[in-house]
């Protein structure tokens, strides 16, 4: 047996990864997170059976929350964002690519297919204030605070006795 024939082993297939007792525990875990709401935490490619899962980043200032999401290849037609509530949600679509006659896939990672992600807001938002821009690749969602939420105090300085 050659160097060359131990490097170029065929993968094996999703059937029998799922055989595998860890690829099964794996699976089980990713639905459990999903199910609870957590995002998979950099676990994969951002796909998860057969859906696309955009990753996202949350942040705040003293006067905003801004929320960024990874969508490439969309425009700002392919995506939606809306707010109820302390809930944010984002949703969107990517079309897949049309197969062409004569090509083989050996290997797809890209998500198609529609997407949501909803996240709760630390805090109270300003409905006047609210912004969306769509610039190479990422979905950035400014949400102004409102005047109750920035005049909220936010932490209690403790002094030694």
């Amino acid at each position: 047996m050659t160097d060359r024939s131990l490097t170029e082993q065929p993968r094996p297939s999703r059937t029998r990864a799922l055989a595998d007792p860890f690829a099964r525990l794996e699976e089980e875990m990713e639905r459990l997170w999903q199910a609870w709401g957590v995002p998979r935490l950099g676990l994969g490619s951002g796909v998860e059976e057969g859906r696309l899962l955009p990753t996202l980043d949350l942040s705040e200032t003293e006067d905003a929350i801004e929320v960024k999401l990874d969508v490439p290849g969309l425009t700002e037609k392919d995506v939606e964002a809306s707010v109820t509530g302390d809930l944010l949600t984002l949703k969107g679509h990517r079309s897949h690519e049309r197969e062409e006659k004569g090509r083989t896939w050996h290997r797809t990672e890209r998500g198609y297919g529609a997407f949501q992600r909803t996240v709760r807001l630390p805090c109270e938002v300003d409905e006047s204030g609210l912004e969306a821009r769509l610039r190479n690749g990422v979905l950035t969602v400014r949400l102004a605070k409102s005047d109750r939420a920035r005049n909220e105090a936010r932490t209690i300085p403790i002094k030694s006795a």
